[in-house]
């Protein structure tokens, strides 16, 4: 991510740090942190952020409202994540105290609306005993940025695809409760890493 910037100084010019990428919702406060910026001879002076890329808005000719404060030349600012879901990409170009400034960095702030789906298939058992009998199911989640994660038969264990954040998932009743005789209506809820709940 950051490379060789331009200016003076014998220990080469700052490195400028934008810090992770991040998943939010709509709505959400997002601190942007560029403190990790470092240089090599003197200190970093002044930060400059930047948004280079984001969604094709519904009406392309009004781009997303951003406003970082206190400002954009804060080392911290923060924004309201906007409605409109997808990728906002922001660039931070850091200078130092002797007026060399660095190659830019980018951090990405992926905006989820969409909770996840969750799906669990129906199952059919003979009864053990006349108080039902023991049954086990997995339930699997999609979601659109943080991937597919299922909640394994032994009702505690989740598995992950490791794209984007972590799913959880819950049922009530458990895998692996008693279920009496008759059908019985399993409730799950899936939470995706931004928060939004399916």
């Amino acid at each position: 991510r950051p490379s060789s910037g331009g200016g003076g100084g014998g220990g080469g010019p700052p490195i400028a740090q934008a810090g992770p990428d991040q998943t939010v919702k709509a709505g959400d406060t997002v601190i942007l942190n560029g403190t990790q910026s470092s240089d090599p001879v003197g200190k970093i002076a002044t930060w400059s952020w930047s948004l280079i890329s984001y969604p094709v808005p519904p009406f392309p000719a009004l781009p997303p409202h951003i406003n970082l404060q206190p400002s954009n030349n804060s080392s911290k600012p923060t924004f309201t994540a906007p409605e409109d879901a997808g990728s906002y990409t922001f660039q931070l170009v850091v200078t130092n105290d002797k007026g060399a400034t660095s190659a830019p960095d980018t951090i990405v702030v992926n905006v989820d609306t969409k909770p996840p789906e969750i799906n669990v298939s129906p199952i059919r058992v003979n009864a053990a005993s006349i108080s039902g009998a023991p049954i086990q199911f997995q339930a699997t989640a999609t979601d659109n940025v943080d991937g597919t994660a299922t909640l394994e038969r032994d009702g505690r264990t989740v598995t992950q695809d490791n794209v984007g954040g972590s799913i959880a998932i819950s049922c009530n009743p458990a895998s692996g409760s008693i279920f009496p005789i008759g059908a019985t209506t399993v409730q799950c809820s899936a939470t995706d890493a931004a928060g939004n709940v399916g």
